[in-house]
């Protein structure tokens, strides 16, 4: 463990940086590589991740089975984004589920953006379709439970609310670290609290 990074179990959190992601989840053959707010459009990487150069790491709460904080969404002298606004993450780990939470405050006149999870993967199944990496067939619609499945593994991650998403496959290789998939929920309602649940299947 070193200033900017905590490691819970198989999830890596980190709260400071400047377009850093806020973390990553390694199942395996399936991975989180990287989740955090992204501005549209999507896909542009100027546009993703937080902005904390502060290394007083003091209001992290931390404890076996759970960390959180707030952080800043990247903006500030950009062409986007209000530059005001904060994000709550939690990540918390309970036997084989990964619990995640973001929560905002302070983003009047807000650019539109979405929480982001860059994943790896063979296929995304969702509401019964399957779309395979490296392929053009995206998703969108309204989130469901999304089946995240590599050779003999499989990741369900669900949403507990409502709201559009995004499914893009990626290209691969060096780029988006390596992420199959560009996998966006859109955040509409600032006053919300988003949430989300992973569960690997044996």
């Amino acid at each position: 463990m070193n200033l900017t990074t905590h490691k819970l179990k198989n999830i890596t959190v980190s709260y400071l940086g400047d377009h850093t992601g806020l973390g990553s989840i390694d199942f395996g053959s399936i991975a989180v590589v990287s989740m955090g707010p992204h501005y549209f459009p999507l896909g542009e990487l100027s546009r993703y991740g937080i902005y904390r150069e502060r290394e007083d790491l003091d209001d992290i709460e931390e404890s076996g089975t759970a960390i959180s904080s707030w952080t800043k969404l990247i903006a500030g002298d950009r062409s986007f984004g209000s530059g005001a606004t904060w994000i709550y993450f939690r990540a918390m780990k309970e036997q084989n589920e990964i619990k995640i939470s973001a929560a905002f405050e302070n983003g009047k006149g807000e650019d539109p953006f979405a929480f982001v999870f860059f994943v790896k993967a063979e296929e995304i199944k969702v509401s019964e379709k399957r779309y395979l990496k490296g392929s053009l067939a995206s998703y969108q619609g309204m989130n469901a439970p999304l089946e995240l499945i590599s050779e003999k593994e499989k990741v369900v991650l669900t949403p507990q609310f409502k709201g559009p998403i995004q499914i893009i496959p990626l290209a691969g290789g060096d780029y988006f670290w390596g992420a199959d998939f560009l996998i966006a929920f859109e955040i509409h309602d600032l006053d919300l609290k988003y949430r989300w649940s992973l569960i690997k299947s044996d």
